[in-house]
């Protein structure tokens, strides 16, 4: 026990000055707590919060609606790829027929249904 003690003095002497700053400073913002959080800083503060807010959303605005343009172009672009064999379903079914290949072509017609 007597141990620990003399440590926290040999600590506490060698640290001094850096504790001694340190309280000045704690005392210091409590002595100025008060005028730091007046109801103008407050207003100001805000004011500026809303400055930012405004500022992004004019920034951010565009950009958005921007990306919601290119999700529907994706969707649709999506759905071309998938139903590309339609375009290509009828010069498929007239080079199938003058093939002869019945098959093919009803295979063709089959897979539109």
């Amino acid at each position: 026990m007597e141990d620990q003690q003399a440590k926290i003095r040999k600590l506490v002497r060698e640290n001094f000055s850096q504790f001694r700053r340190a309280k000045d400073a704690l005392d210091e913002v409590y002595s100025t707590k008060d005028a730091i959080f007046t109801s103008n800083s407050i207003e100001k503060l805000t004011l500026k919060y809303q400055d930012v807010q405004t500022s992004g959303e004019n920034l951010f605005s565009p950009l958005w609606r921007r990306k919601q343009e290119i999700e529907e172009i994706k969707q649709v672009t999506s759905l071309f790829q998938k139903y590309n064999f339609i375009f290509n379903l009828p010069d498929e079914i007239k080079k199938n027929i003058k093939l002869r290949d019945f098959k093919k072509v009803f295979f063709n017609i089959v897979s539109y249904y």
